[in-house]
C-alpha cells in the first residue's frame, strides 16, 4: 500500500519526505512517542526529514491502519453514497456527515475493494443486526 503524502528513499536512511500536512501528523506522532526528528530541508510542497527508522516504521503503520478503518467504515455505507461522495455530492445526514472530510483516493479504493468477502459478510451482519 502506498500512502499518499509519504515518501522514503531507500538509499537514505531513516530519511522521510512528507506532505506539510503529513509532516504535521508526523511531529504530532514524534511528540506523542517522545522521538527526536530533525527538520533537513522544506520545499513549497515537502519536507524532508531524518528520524529514527522504528519511528517511521510506526508512524506508517499508524497511518496505514487510519486507512484500513477508514475503508472499512466506508464500505459499511451503501455503495451510492460513496458514489455521491465521488461526485462531490454532501452527505447531509448528521450521523454520516464524516464522509464529506474523507479524501476521495480513500473513497475510490473502499468502492474497489466493496465487494471482497470480509466488507460484504459485515455488511450483512449489520443489516441482520439492524432487524
Amino acid at each position: 500500500m502506498e500512502i499518499k503524502g509519504i515518501h522514503i528513499n531507500n538509499n537514505e536512511k531513516d530519511i522521510v519526505t512528507l506532505s506539510k500536512e503529513m509532516y504535521e501528523d508526523f511531529r504530532k506522532c514524534c511528540i506523542q512517542e517522545e522521538y527526536e526528528h530533525d527538520v533537513i530541508s522544506e520545499e513549497s510542497d515537502n519536507i524532508k526529514c531524518r528520524a529514527d527508522n522504528k519511528m517511521i516504521e510506526f508512524f506508517i503503520s499508524c497511518i496505514k491502519s487510519e486507512h484500513e478503518e477508514t475503508i472499512k467504515m466506508l464500505c459499511s455505507l451503501s455503495k451510492s453514497t460513496l458514489i455521491d461522495r465521488m461526485n462531490r455530492i454532501p452527505f447531509e445526514e448528521e450521523s454520516e456527515k464524516w464522509i464529506n472530510e474523507v479524501d476521495i483516493d480513500l473513497v475510490k479504493e473502499a468502492l474497489l475493494r466493496y465487494d471482497e468477502p470480509e466488507f460484504v459478510e459485515e455488511r450483512n451482519e449489520m443489516t441482520k443486526s439492524l432487524l
